[in-house]
């Protein structure tokens, strides 16, 4: 749970932030920034498309544990590479292309759940999946409330100038420039240090074997358990 609120936090404060960081940081106009929007997403987020076919062969190969804690790690790099030359297209375009690298392991959040829900049937002798499901679709909506209430605070805090037209070229405050690049990636690149060190805390890879053999030995004793004795004498006549 502490790993889907850091990433749906990190990633609205991103995906927000991005259409201010473009027009004014990249930018000085809402027309201007347009065009670099278009450049920030067609290059920055290509590794999250064709990245999917590289990670589970590197999943099968080094467990999504490993796997993870490098990828928010070259995440992090990333970030920092824009955070040092927010105002510098190519480095920004290189530091974008080696965020979305990194935030490849974030297809793997349905594969820890489901370990971690079974982890939770081989513990207590029953499944969270109702909850688990519930509790993920509460988080994804008080994460969006936060980042939208971060973002729309520092507008009116920092002293944002709002444009008359999409023609008009401002050059916003110093602080403000900064808010949209701290939310833009130094956010994400807190957040992925933060996933990092919870992906190394998460120990079930190796005891997923063991777990699963242990709720099949559960499952299969309840179900001898519910076969009325006349059935059972039945099957063990058969197998005689």
């Amino acid at each position: 749970m502490d790993f889907c609120i850091s990433y749906n936090v990190l990633n609205i404060l991103s995906t927000n932030t991005i259409l201010y960081y473009s027009n004014w940081v990249l930018g000085n106009s809402v027309d201007s920034g347009t065009k670099y929007q278009v450049i920030l997403n067609a290059i920055g987020q290509a590794p999250l498309g064709f990245g999917i076919f590289a990670l589970w062969p590197l999943v099968g190969k080094f467990g999504k544990k490993k796997v993870s804690q490098i990828g928010f790690l070259i995440g992090a790099a990333g970030s920092l590479l824009v955070l040092l030359q927010p105002k510098s297209l190519l480095p920004v375009l290189v530091g974008l292309f080696i965020k979305s690298i990194g935030a490849l392991p974030t297809y793997l959040m349905a594969a820890f759940m489901a370990e971690a829900l079974d982890h939770i049937e081989y513990k207590y002798g029953y499944r969270a999946d109702g909850f688990s499901a519930s509790a993920q679709s509460i988080i994804i909506t008080i994460s969006a409330g936060i980042g939208q209430s971060i973002i729309l605070g520092g507008i009116n805090a920092l002293g944002y100038i709002a444009p008359a037209s999409t023609s008009d070229i401002i050059s916003q405050p110093a602080a403000m420039q900064t808010f949209f690049t701290v939310c833009f990636v130094g956010v994400p690149l807190a957040g992925y240090i933060v996933c990092a060190i919870l992906t190394s805390i998460f120990d079930l890879d190796d005891r997923m074997d063991e777990i699963s053999a242990a709720i099949e030995a559960r499952h299969k004793k309840q179900n001898e358990n519910n076969i009325e004795p006349g059935e059972r004498a039945d099957s063990e006549e058969e197998k005689s």
